[in-house]
């Protein structure tokens, strides 16, 4: 059913993800963010599929984990077994873990 609907979404909105929301760069936030005193303090949990070949495990930790890491955030980073593209919806009880382990 997700795919189907994700397919049947609109074909304008599917191509302004593509060539806009994707292009996106979040860095100046993340900027914001860890000029805060207790930078340190804010863990945050990044997650990768084993299997993902749309945010590939080695890029989001190259890329996601290091900026993270480089401006003082305090990074988990996992790899989740047999997971894809959508782990919330693969593997729910790897998110959960993630959240029990950043609100812990």
């Amino acid at each position: 059913m997700l795919v189907r609907d994700s397919l049947a979404g609109n074909a304008l909105a599917k191509e302004g993800w593509i060539a806009h929301g994707m292009q996106e760069d979040l860095l100046p936030g993340l900027d914001r963010i860890a000029e805060r005193p207790r930078v340190k303090d804010i863990k945050v949990s990044v997650l990768a599929g084993e299997f993902d070949v749309v945010e590939q495990k080695d890029r989001v930790q190259s890329d996601v984990v290091q900026n993270l890491i480089a401006r003082g955030f305090n990074v988990g980073f996992s790899i989740v077994k047999g997971a894809k593209h959508l782990i919330p919806l693969e593997h729910p009880e790897a998110v959960s873990r993630a959240l029990d382990d950043v609100l812990s």
